[in-house]
Formats: structure tokens, C-alpha cells, sequence
């Protein structure tokens, strides 16, 4: 505001992402029937009105903490093939565990989607943590929040499920910050995986 500047350099290094190879699914699985399309087009529509939502509170002063407990089955950008179709990268973490694990608020924000039975993504919450920063918790089996409700981290609102275009019962924990996808594991330490359950 007194107009200082801070130059920092950042040296970028190059990631190496994983290949993960899924055979003998179901092809409504790899590939949508085309009667789904225009459906798919809306429920991405909807996805992005939400996260579009303006929260200028900074909730995510709060810090992060993991979801859910469970085992880690899918890491940002690995690409996965399906049925021999290379699809495009994953853009998640995947945490797999029983039916009906809690799901927690990583942080604390405002909840500016709750939704049943989305194509893809199944049952899925999106919490807006401010200034451009959410999560998205997707194929959850139950959702206890509302759009509009103010949460705080750790609070319960969903459990673990395989709604949506899943292969098995998991979490997929999604962040973006102002329309560009990053890696939530960017924001938690591995050793505090259980460490709240």
C-alpha cells in the first residue's frame, strides 16, 4: 500500500507425473453416451458459476488439513488410460476408504455448491475458502451442508462414496485458485493424513 515492491525468484522445477492404466471398465465409463452430453455441458456450467462466487474473506487463514482419512489412489496430474483411451490428467487427490468415512471441511470457507448426482463427479460439495481459493469434494455417498452455509475446518460435511463416474469407493479432493487448478497436497503435510481421524 506505501507502494514497496518485493521481488522474489522461484525456481520451477520440472514435475514428473504418473501414468495410471485402468482396464475392463464399463464403457459408459470412458466414454459418456451421447444423450448425456448436454447434461454433462450444464452440470460444468454449474461448476463454474460456483466457483466464480465472490468471498473477499480470507478463510483460508485458518491453514488446510486433509479431508478424509484413507489410502492415497490417485495423485495430481497422473493421466489416466481407460481401457487403452488415454483421458485426460487427473486433477485431484483420491483418498480410498470404507463407505461412509467422514468427509471434513479442509478449511474453513463458505459452501457455495451442494449437489446431488453429478455425471462425473458424482455427489460433490465445492467450499469457496476467499479471494478465489476452493475445494471441491466429489463422489460423496451423504451431504450435510447447505449452499450458503459458513463453515469452519474439521467440520463434518459429507461422507466418502463412489457416486459419479468412480471406480470405487473415494474421496477426489479438488482445489483451484481463481480458475487455475492446483494440487491440494501443496497445502497438507503426508504425516497428518490420520492424524485428525
Amino acid at each position: 500500500p506505501k507502494g514497496k515492491k518485493i521481488t522474489k525468484t522461484l525456481n520451477i522445477k520440472k514435475r514428473q507425473y504418473i501414468i495410471q492404466r485402468i482396464n475392463d471398465l464399463d464403457n459408459n465409463k470412458v466414454v459418456p453416451p451421447k444423450h448425456f452430453y448436454e447434461r454433462i455441458k450444464n452440470e460444468i456450467e454449474i461448476g463454474k458459476r460456483a466457483k466464480n462466487i465472490k468471498v473477499p474473506i480470507a478463510y483460508y487463514k485458518s491453514g488446510f488439513m486433509w479431508p478424509s482419512a484413507g489410502i492415497i489412489t490417485g495423485v495430481y496430474g497422473s493421466q489416466r488410460i481407460l481401457n487403452g483411451l488415454p483421458r485426460r490428467p487427473h486433477f485431484g487427490i483420491d483418498l480410498a476408504n470404507k463407505m461412509g468415512t467422514p468427509v471434513l471441511a479442509p478449511a474453513d470457507g463458505i459452501v457455495v455448491l451442494a449437489y446431488d448426482n453429478l455425471y462425473f463427479a458424482g455427489s460433490t460439495i465445492i467450499i469457496a475458502h476467499g479471494k478465489g481459493l476452493s475445494s471441491s469434494l466429489l463422489h460423496l455417498s451423504d451431504i450435510f451442508v447447505n449452499i450458503g452455509q459458513e463453515i469452519k475446518k474439521g467440520d463434518k460435511v459429507g461422507s466418502m462414496g463412489e457416486s459419479g463416474r468412480a471406480t470405487g469407493v473415494h474421496l477426489d479432493w479438488r482445489m483451484e485458485l481463481r480458475g487455475i487448478r492446483i494440487d491440494p497436497q501443496l497445502l497438507v503435510s503426508k504425516k497428518d493424513l490420520r492424524k485428525n481421524f
